[in-house]
């Protein structure tokens, strides 16, 4: 069996669908000789920028081994996702089945319909040679095109450097619709499966506009072809997941309802081609597929993603200043509402993303949101510090220069070094206050420095509680730590049946501003356990926020906020 002209050996996979509505993929992988009485294959129990342990290999059955006479080898599983081919240092093969029918990004599905592949679920890797190329034949059903980065051989054939950036090229199967286009010197693939037609004018517009607006950013594409794959869904929420040269994205998709997420989606996931597929931090490749890649710097990876995300919509004209401050608003809101802010980190939070507590939405911060208003905080006090000569923009850039582009990872202390470096002064108080603390922020003072006036917009009562209408009343579904309804005595599971004597519906939660204010005390009866039970509760209060500038800001305000919000559709930002 031929090397790879790197001088490594080459591992080959065949990946066939014969019956696609067993769910059920037919994989071969072809192992080289190399030295040793035994060789380990595994499959990942994790998928990079999905951050939770899975356990993959629950999905492959009837694995076994032959040498290159057809003769079986003996294998034994030495833990869950690990199995050991003892092939006395001869090349030998694997054949195996793999259950798919999750359509989720860092899973795989196969149906009559479709095949949506992320490697991770599927292919197995010889432990130890991930740094091995890897050559990929896919065996499709009649009629069905293949969408993926991979670089192709011709047909169905298919080549990756290393087995990480074979996992790292998702593929999708299918009658999907598709369409291309070029942007900022580089080539992007549209490839779109599901019901919803493909609005192909409005897709390729809003795509082009956003690269473009990326790729300038960085100044440049580390890139020569990019693949979008959408799959379109009719429930579940959107959700998408970075690749080197591709992005995942699924969910229910329509671009007349939710315009700005669909496409603020898209360019997190782009963004990631920089910011974490190379720009990352120890630990993020190369990776150990076997255990978490614990990290404190998910506050980089992706709140600072999630900052520039609205910024690069802003950016691209997808998105006006009124908009784009209206969601720095509502984070605002997002993260008051967050009890957990009061009990974890950001650094916290970011390391012990793999396990999650059993009350999450209590008990911890999401560092997406409070990495995303850390982003808003250290830009503006990047510029004030400076007279505006710089930006966290500045920060990325070097930040990319250093460890991007020469792909080397760095260690997070490294980032906060970085600032310090653009601003000429020392940031230790900033980032032992925003990431090493649970102190809340005084966003008035933070939004002064860009001559932004933060004001309450409206207080509306509220149970503070998630529930679900059903039949016969409204189900909690959880309760805010120490919020209303917690307070009163009420928890997860129970049924709220009446509101002072009237039926409890979703309408009547909408009318509650009508007729009560926040303080008052309403009679709450609710179901638990099959008895109907009642208690006293005093009605809460959320509140929302508006942003708007002072009347006599500053050169320097004035100047921050001009060249922060610069939008390509206006001279200067303008609020309602």
């Amino acid at each position: 069996m031929p090397n790879h002209p790197n001088g490594l050996p080459t591992v080959r996979y065949h990946l066939g669908m014969e019956r696609p509505h067993t769910h059920l993929f037919q994989v071969e992988v072809h192992v080289p000789a190399w030295p040793g009485e035994h060789l380990d294959l595994a499959l990942p129990a994790w998928t990079p920028g999905a951050y939770k342990i899975v356990d993959n290999a629950r999905n492959v059955r009837g694995l076994k081994a032959y040498a290159a006479d057809g003769s079986s080898l003996v294998v034994d599983r030495v833990d869950l996702h690990t199995w050991r081919v003892h092939s006395g240092g001869a090349a030998f093969s694997v054949r195996y089945q793999v259950f798919a029918d999750k359509m989720t990004i860092h899973q795989a599905q196969l149906n009559a319909s479709h095949a949506f592949v992320n490697g991770c679920m599927v292919f197995l890797y010889v432990v130890g040679g991930q740094s091995w190329p890897a050559e990929l034949q896919v065996q499709a059903p009649d009629g069905w095109k293949i969408g993926t980065a991979l670089e192709s051989l011709g047909g169905s054939r298919f080549q990756a450097p290393t087995y990480d950036d074979l996992i790292d090229c998702p593929l999708e199967l299918g009658t999907f619709q598709e369409a291309t286009f070029e942007a900022a010197g580089g080539e992007y693939r549209i490839v779109w499966n599901g019901n919803e037609p493909m609005d192909r004018d409005r897709l390729i517009d809003g795509l082009r506009r956003i690269a473009e607006t990326e790729v300038a950013f960085w100044g440049e594409a580390p890139y020569s072809k990019y693949t979008f794959i959408y799959n379109v869904t009719n429930d579940g929420y959107l959700n998408g997941l970075e690749h080197k040269t591709s992005t995942a994205i699924q969910g229910p998709i329509n671009l007349d309802k939710n315009t700005k997420g669909f496409f603020s989606l898209t360019a997190h996931e782009l963004f990631h081609v920089w910011n974490v597929k190379r720009l990352r931090p120890v630990g993020l490749g190369p990776f150990d597929y076997s255990k978490p890649a614990h990290t404190t710097a998910l506050w980089v990876v992706e709140g600072l993603t999630e900052y520039f995300t609205e910024l690069m919509v802003l950016r691209a004209g997808l998105q006006t200043p009124e908009e784009y401050m209206k969601a720095v608003a509502d984070n605002l809101v997002y993260l008051e509402q967050s009890p957990g802010r009061k009990f974890t980190t950001l650094e916290e939070a970011s390391f012990v993303t793999w396990q999650f507590g059993d009350d999450r939405w209590n008990g911890y911060v999401n560092y997406y949101l409070k990495g995303f208003l850390l982003g808003v905080a250290l830009d503006l006090e990047i510029r004030e510090q400076t007279g505006n000569r710089k930006s966290l923009d500045d920060v990325m850039r070097l930040l990319w220069d250093r460890y991007g582009a020469p792909d080397l990872p760095y260690v997070p202390e490294e980032v906060e070094q970085v600032v310090e470096e653009v601003i000429g002064t020392s940031m230790e108080a900033f980032f032992e206050h925003h990431l090493r603390t649970t102190d809340d922020t005084d966003w008035t003072a933070v939004f002064a420095k860009a001559g932004l006036d933060l004001a309450i917009a409206k207080q509306t009562v509220s149970l503070q509680a998630r529930v679900a209408a059903k039949e016969g009343g409204l189900v909690i579904e959880d309760v805010r730590y120490d919020g209303a309804a917690q307070l009163a005595g009420l928890q997860a599971g129970d049924q709220i049946v009446a509101l002072d004597g009237l039926r409890a519906t979703e309408s009547l939660l909408g009318r509650l501003d009508l007729k009560y204010r926040a303080g008052d005390r309403v009679q709450v009866q609710y179901v638990r356990n099959n008895e109907l039970r009642e208690t006293t509760l005093e009605l809460g209060s959320d509140r929302t926020y508006t942003l708007t500038v002072v009347e006599s800001p500053t050169p320097l305000q004035a100047s921050i906020l001009t060249s922060w919000l610069r939008h390509p559709a206006v001279a200067e930002p303008a609020f309602a």
